[in-house]
């Protein structure tokens, strides 16, 4: 077994997408000032990570709001795969770079569409 500090972290990633439907279940979607669409919808991304150093476990979430999804591909009536990515590279965004640097990394991601 190889001593903590050469032990990968572990990280689990996931993303939620639940598109809004209006009285008659039909998708909400809007058109941004460069006359682009978009289909609204509750976005929330997360990730858990353990690091063996020490036993120490990370957790972040966020809320994904429209500012955030005009950034994606638009006239999607699903954001999953894009989100699913950006809660992946969340992880090294969020994480301290002491915990990062010089470390391997073992990912899962509920979602690689």
């Amino acid at each position: 077994m190889q001593p903590d500090s050469q032990r990968p972290l572990y990280i689990w990633s996931d993303a939620m997408w639940e598109c809004l439907k209006d009285d008659s279940g039909d998708l909400v979607c809007v058109v941004d000032d460069d006359g682009r669409e978009f289909y609204l919808g509750e976005a929330v991304i997360a990730f858990l990570c353990f690091d063996p150093v020490g036993g120490v476990w990370h957790t972040s979430s966020l809320r994904i709001t429209l500012d955030v999804i005009r950034m994606l591909v638009p006239r999607k009536k699903t954001y999953i795969g894009q989100l699913e990515a950006l809660a992946a590279a969340c992880v090294l965004e969020t994480l301290p770079a002491d915990v990062l640097r010089g470390r391997a990394a073992i990912f899962w991601i509920d979602n690689l569409a």
